[in-house]
């Protein structure tokens, strides 16, 4: 419990890992525990990366490959049995000891790299599946969050555009065809996005049900040209004789220059709003025109 707490503080992880490098080494050259102590070693590649950290386990772990490999296998090793009395106590049954051990250790090493190679991959999975959409692929809201977190601690950009794209008549779509039309519609959706906004961005999320958020530098002002771009790639998506549509607004930092970046989604999504609303005026549910007697 001790250890685990450290990972988290580097100052006190170092600190750990230099005791348990110099308490250890100091047992193994000195033969202490009728030479048991240093078997105390082989647990360190097992032991240290998950309760230390795994860069500072690591460290450590390759200090006494070293180490062993020093005093067992170099011009050290006749060194150390003259002046110490009881690194002796290792050649006590023949050589078959300093044979054996650095081969222990070096298994021993090794099978952690492979563990904690292992942990660190299922670790990092994990990571990335929490902060991408399961159902399109795209950076999740909690990406969204920590991208905003990152926009607040730097200078805002003047070229930066925000813009909200949000799917209309979703609801409708889920009573009358079901939610796995609703879900198949959201999927072409996003793929549209991603196909149209990723030359020019990787920073476009799903930020709800059918809502997302795409936010790029624009010095060109072509952002009416690239949601006509997604309109015209969605005309031909339809699902079940429905014609997906989608409602979008924007705004640039540089037409708000007194606005933060909260400020700035909050007017490209009133702009997404309003575009809503025209739309259902319209439109109906299959995205067709209305007809006259039909408002």
């Amino acid at each position: 419990i001790l250890f685990g707490k450290f990972k988290m503080r580097t100052f006190p992880g170092v600190l750990v890992t230099l005791c348990i490098g110099a308490v250890f080494s100091y047992y193994a050259l000195s033969g202490q525990n009728e030479g048991f102590a240093i078997l105390w070693i082989v647990l360190v590649p097992l032991i240290s990366p998950l309760f230390i950290s795994f860069k500072l386990g690591l460290a450590l772990s390759i200090y006494f490959l070293l180490f062993v490999i020093t005093i067992f296998y170099t011009p050290l090793a006749p060194y150390l049995r003259e002046h110490i009395d009881g690194f002796n106590i290792y050649y006590t049954d023949g050589v078959e000891f300093s044979r054996r051990f650095p081969a222990l250790y070096a298994a021993s090493f090794f099978i952690s790299l492979f563990l904690t190679g292992q942990r660190l991959y299922y670790f990092n999975k994990s990571e990335e599946n929490s902060l991408f959409d399961h159902l399109t692929g795209l950076k999740n809201r909690r990406f969204y969050s920590d991208y905003l977190s990152s926009i607040e601690k730097s200078p805002l950009n003047r070229d930066l555009t925000v813009i909200s794209i949000d799917m209309n008549n979703l609801k409708e779509l889920n009573d009358e065809k079901g939610h796995d039309v609703g879900d198949q519609a959201i999927i072409k959706i996003s793929l549209a996005i991603t196909k149209v906004f990723e030359s020019y961005t990787k920073e476009y999320f799903r930020t709800g049900g059918d809502e997302f958020q795409i936010f790029m530098v624009d010095k060109t002002s072509k952002v009416d040209e690239m949601i006509n771009e997604l309109r015209d790639e969605l005309s031909s998506a339809e699902i079940k004789d429905v014609t997906l549509t989608v409602a979008c607004g924007y705004i640039r930092s540089r037409d708000s220059m007194n606005s933060n970046i909260h400020e700035l989604i909050s007017i490209a999504e009133n702009n997404m709003y309003r575009d809503k609303s025209q739309y259902k005026e319209t439109h109906d549910i299959n995205g067709r025109v209305r007809r006259y007697r039909d408002f």
